[in-house]
């Protein structure tokens, strides 16, 4: 049995009550939850509303308000949700580090190979307009979503994730103190200032994704 508009609209309605309030979330789990209503229905269970409780139930630990330490925001969100977002963060973490330790590799052995300061002043201005051209679109970007009618999961955790991020980027830019390379004799110092400007290279790029993923959603959305 085909659920109505007005019943989808319920079940819309219903989620937002329990803190789903992203676009691209809804559509996923309102998709779930008809399936299973429907299938109540098909097999007489019960009416639409004793369908949509007892799907609800099923769905209640998913649903229910929780917050952690790895995330930045005081504002609890549906357990499914933070579990992704807790997922995203971590991978975020060890690709970023991972990244970044290969290419401090990289251009530590070139500079070492090269011994020469203009490599390194060549090299630095190349990672700076990098680095400027990263900071200037997350900022466009985060313009975008925020007047953006259409709230998604994606775009919540772009806003959310450089709020701060966005903040130390623009000091450190702002101080030209980035890229933070250094051809200097001690070799410990030179990968470790290699490594803080080869992360904070990558880690923008992580959050970009994120922004994508937003616009990805609501290109989709116009479309359908």
């Amino acid at each position: 049995m085909k659920l109505t508009n007005q019943q989808i609209a319920i079940i819309d309605q219903t989620l937002v009550l329990n803190g789903v309030v992203y676009d691209d979330v809804k559509l996923e789990l309102i998709d779930h939850i008809a399936t299973d209503i429907e299938n109540q229905l098909e097999n007489q269970e019960s009416d639409f509303e004793v369908a949509l409780k007892k799907s609800f139930e099923n769905w209640s630990d998913q649903l229910q308000l929780a917050n952690s330490f790895w995330v930045n925001t005081k504002k609890a969100v549906p357990r499914m949700l933070l579990d992704k977002w807790i997922l995203d963060a971590k991978k975020k973490l060890i690709k970023g580090s991972v990244i970044a330790i290969v290419l401090t590799v990289l251009i530590t052995n070139i500079e070492r190979i090269a011994d020469n300061e203009i490599v390194i002043i060549n090299t630095r201005r190349i990672l700076q307009v990098i680095f400027s051209l990263e900071l200037a679109t997350i900022l466009v970007f985060k313009f975008i979503i925020w007047k953006s009618d259409r709230k998604t999961f994606s775009g919540f955790l772009f806003q959310t994730q450089t709020r701060f991020a966005v903040l130390f980027m623009m000091f450190i830019f702002c101080l030209k103190g980035m890229p933070l390379l250094s051809l200097s004799p001690d070799l410990k110092i030179n990968l470790a200032s290699n490594f803080m400007a080869m992360f904070y290279m990558v880690l923008p790029l992580f959050f970009l994704q994120l922004a994508f993923k937003h616009f990805q959603f609501i290109q989709k959305f116009k479309i359908s």
